[in-house]
């Protein structure tokens, strides 16, 4: 609802409260911007590729890395290769974010919008028991097992948050 405050010609001093329904077109373009956000980020870590394509964007490769550093490790030998061309994050964080842009589509399409956090829970452990057996050696890291379990909590991590967020905002509009 958008409240407007208009003055009435008989009393300039009197003001009306007009209340304008907003169509749907905001909660759209509120489903559609982290998938935007999230293809821009994709966008960013194929790089490498990118420059295959336009060789003056080399440029923007030192920051690009550098941001990248920032949430992912980008050990050489565990980053995931596109035609030929190196990532700049790992194979799991590719996965997280090719499973959150994939479930980011979902929701655009109105599918799929809930997830309990049993769900979430549970497609998360994969992930969690990848890492602990690979860490302890149990057996070697694969790219393949580090993209599938990481797709599988991004994916289910993105719809978790998406509705909680906006439960959070709807029950911020009751209490108000």
């Amino acid at each position: 609802m958008v409240k407007i405050y208009t003055y009435s010609p008989q009393n300039l001093f009197r003001f009306t409260k007009l209340k304008i329904k907003l169509n749907k077109k905001p909660k759209f373009f509120l489903r559609i911007i982290p998938t935007l956000i999230i293809f821009i980020w994709i966008i960013g870590f194929c790089w490498e590729l990118i420059l295959s394509l336009f060789p003056n964007s080399i440029y923007l490769l030192p920051f690009l890395k550098y941001n990248y550093s920032l949430v992912c490790h980008i050990e050489t030998e565990k980053l995931f290769s596109i035609f030929g061309y190196n990532t700049l994050v790992c194979s799991r964080c590719v996965g997280i974010y090719f499973g959150s842009f994939f479930s980011s589509i979902l929701i655009i399409a109105r599918a799929n919008r809930y997830i309990s956090r049993k769900s979430f829970l549970l497609l998360s452990l994969p992930l969690l028991l990848d890492v602990t057996f690979t860490s302890l050696g149990i057996y070697g890291y694969s790219k393949i097992m580090a993209l599938i379990t990481g797709f599988l909590l991004g994916s289910a991590g993105f719809i978790y948050i998406h509705v909680e967020i906006f439960q959070l905002f709807k029950n911020r509009k009751a209490i108000s």
